[in-house]
C-alpha cells in the first residue's frame, strides 16, 4: 500500500476520533502532542489493511458513535476492520458492566443488550467482580472472550444478542447479571474464590482452577452463586 494513501487513512481516522471523543481519544497517546508522530503510530497500525477493511472499520465506528462512555482504542478499531461487527473484548467488558448496573426498570425495558459471548465470558468472571477484583476480572474476561471470539469467527458465526430466559409463571426476565456493587459471598465462597485465583497463577484455566478449589474446600463441585447458571 502506498505510504501516502496509508497516511490519508490515518488522518481520516484521527480526525473522526478527535471529533467524536475529543480528550478521551487524545489521552490514549500518553501525552503525545506531535501530530506527525501520532499519525505515524496510527499509520503503522493500519498500514496492512485493505481499503475494504478500513471502510468496514469506519462503518462500525460511525455506528457506535454515542454508545455511552466507551471510547474505542486503535486496537479496537483495527479489530473491527479485521473482524466486522463483533465487539472487541474491551467493548464487551464495558457493555457487560453497563448492563449489570441497570435498574430493575431499565432491565425490564431491555434498552441495553449484551451478546451471548459477552454474557458467557461475564458469567465466568463474575465471582471476581463480586469480590471487587475488577482488574483481575477484566484480565480473565478478556482472555475468555477472545478465545470464544476466535472460535466463533473460525466457525463463520455471526454475533448474537443474549436473550434472558423467562421465569416460570412470570413475564419478567431472570436477571442473571447482578449489580456489580452487591456482594453476597459467604465465607466458603470467598475461600473458593481466593483459592481459585492462587491455582490460576500456576497456569491452569479458570474452569479447572475453580473446580479444583471447590473440591478442596467443599469436596464437591457446584455453582458458585445459588441460582446462577454458568
Amino acid at each position: 500500500m502506498h505510504n501516502g494513501i496509508a497516511l490519508d487513512k490515518a488522518r481520516e481516522y484521527y480526525d473522526i476520533m478527535q471529533v467524536m471523543y475529543g480528550h478521551k481519544f487524545i489521552s490514549q497517546f500518553n501525552g503525545m502532542t506531535d501530530l506527525n508522530r501520532i499519525l505515524n503510530i496510527i499509520n503503522g497500525a493500519l498500514a496492512m489493511l485493505t481499503d475494504e477493511q478500513f471502510q468496514k472499520g469506519m462503518a462500525q465506528l460511525n455506528a457506535k458513535a454515542g454508545s455511552g462512555d466507551f471510547c474505542p482504542t486503535l486496537s479496537d478499531f483495527k479489530t473491527w476492520c479485521m473482524a466486522g461487527s463483533w465487539w472487541t473484548a474491551t467493548e464487551a467488558w464495558q457493555r457487560a458492566c453497563d448492563y449489570s448496573n441497570q435498574s430493575e426498570l431499565e432491565l425490564l425495558e431491555g434498552k441495553l443488550k449484551v451478546t451471548t459471548l459477552t454474557k458467557k465470558a461475564w458469567d465466568s468472571v463474575y465471582w471476581l467482580v463480586e469480590q471487587g477484583s475488577m482488574k483481575e476480572a477484566f484480565k480473565q474476561f478478556k482472555s475468555i472472550y477472545e478465545t470464544y471470539l476466535a472460535k466463533a469467527q473460525m466457525q463463520g458465526r455471526q454475533q448474537e444478542w443474549y436473550v434472558p430466559p423467562k421465569m416460570i409463571g412470570s413475564k419478567e426476565p431472570v436477571k442473571f447479571i447482578p449489580k456489580t456493587y452487591k456482594s453476597n459471598l459467604t465465607d466458603e465462597q470467598k475461600s473458593i474464590a481466593d483459592l481459585t485465583t492462587k491455582i490460576m497463577a500456576t497456569g491452569k484455566s479458570w474452569k479447572d482452577a475453580f473446580q479444583e478449589a471447590q473440591m478442596e474446600v467443599r469436596g464437591v463441585v457446584k455453582p458458585m452463586m445459588q441460582g446462577e447458571l454458568v
